[in-house]
């Protein structure tokens, strides 16, 4: 790990841009470092690549608390050649976000920003080079700090740039690299390929549909007008007839995909409704006596893949949420109902630890349309127990338009 003050930066930006995947045994790449002078390595291909590499994806992972924000560029090998090393300085001197929907960063001259176009993005910065602008793409997603969660974004990652995937956390170094910067480890990572979009949102070091930027809705049946309070403050300025664009990136943006609807559903009168953030469509505090616990309404397009709806898979997910072990197909029954969401079979799993752990959850997800629809309440464990019966109305209560 890269321990460095700010003035060890470009000493330790040359060390993270030597990383080229497929270059060499482990500790060349591991001692490897590019003087400024020097030109770029080239990349052997990859087992599982397709073609020679004509792109460059850099991309860096910047935990703060539960979650992580994830900056992404991907271009031709010539042009991210000549811009890496300023793009990881601009990385590198985010503050922390400190609890606000948004990193204050500060964009280096001729950047600008927008929101994000689909609904996993908070924002995009573009970066003006000859020809096509860069796409800085910023998104946020629940974060556990796990190796094996920086696995599968790198795996994610590969795949979008025609690579083999790697098959074990002990081959990460010859992808990413780690920077400390102040209290903050920041892991980069570095990938030559060939690169092909993908529909597969970012990997939750979490439990789906945790905490991430976005904006505000209504206390009952869904989103109100989104806000711009989420964009950074050297956003262009809105129109006075123009919607305000959601963080989570469709609002006026000319070409931009309509986003699903959000589905109508009955919130009780006691629970106060939140701002909703990033994936989230709806969120709910819901308290009593000292208690807390947060109910989310969340989506992601059903083209991300099958297992995202997959109960067992889910269902770990949401038990690791809350620090239970996960659970093999044939004890699902056993933590878990039927229940119907919107006229569809869904599985309503319970992750409530025992008397050792503060938080529970109960969730359950359904896919409508070209959407998958997560519904989740998370927080204290006797108040989850206690208002199971409540959320089971909620979820009955659920419409889905037409």
């Amino acid at each position: 790990m890269l321990n460095l003050p700010l003035s060890g930066w470009r000493f330790a930006i040359f060390y993270l841009l030597g990383i080229a995947t497929g270059c060499g045994p482990e500790e060349q790449v591991r001692t490897y470092t590019v003087p400024k002078e020097a030109a770029p390595v080239a990349a052997a291909q990859s087992p599982g690549q397709i073609g020679e590499p004509t792109d460059r994806m850099l991309a860096a992972i910047v935990p703060e608390g539960t979650q992580a924000w994830i900056y992404k560029v991907v271009g031709p090998i010539p042009v991210m050649e000549q811009y890496a090393e300023k793009i990881v300085e601009f990385i590198a001197g985010v503050p922390p976000a400190g609890g606000a929907e948004a990193p204050p960063w500060k964009l280096p001259e001729g950047w600008t920003v927008k929101p994000g176009m689909d609904g996993f993005t908070l924002a995009t910065i573009q970066i003006p080079v000859e020809g096509k602008p860069l796409d800085l793409t910023v998104s946020a997603l629940p974060w556990n700090g796990t190796q094996d969660a920086v696995l599968q974004n790198v795996n994610r990652w590969r795949g979008q740039m025609g690579l083999a995937q790697r098959n074990g956390a002990d081959k990460l170094a010859e992808d990413a690299r780690d920077m400390k910067v102040g209290d903050r480890t920041i892991t980069f990572v570095n990938l030559r390929g060939v690169f092909r979009r993908s529909g597969m949102p970012p990997f939750a070091g979490g439990a789906m549909g945790g905490n991430m930027p976005g904006a505000p809705t209504t206390g009952r049946g869904g989103p109100s007008q989104p806000t711009a309070g989420a964009i950074p403050a050297d956003h262009p300025p809105i129109g006075k007839n123009e919607t305000p664009p959601a963080a989570g990136g469709h609002g006026a943006i000319p070409g931009a995909a309509a986003p699903a609807a959000t589905p109508k559903f009955e919130a009780p009168a006691s629970w106060q409704s939140g701002p909703a953030s990033g994936m989230n469509r709806a969120v709910y505090r819901v308290a009593n006596g000292g208690q807390d616990a947060v109910v989310t309404v969340s989506n992601i397009p059903a083209s991300s893949g099958a297992m995202f709806a997959n109960p067992l898979q889910n269902a770990n997910l949401w038990r690791q949420g809350v620090g239970l072990p996960p659970i093999q197909a044939e004890e699902l029954k056993n933590t878990s109902e039927a229940i119907e969401i919107g006229g569809k079979q869904a599985t309503l799993v319970s992750a409530i630890p025992g008397d050792d752990k503060p938080e529970g959850t109960l969730a359950a997800a359904v896919t409508h349309g070209d959407q998958i629809w997560y519904f989740k309440i998370k927080g204290a464990r006797q108040l989850i127990t206690e208002r199971r019966d409540e959320f089971k109305a909620f979820l009955k209560s659920v419409r889905f338009a037409e």
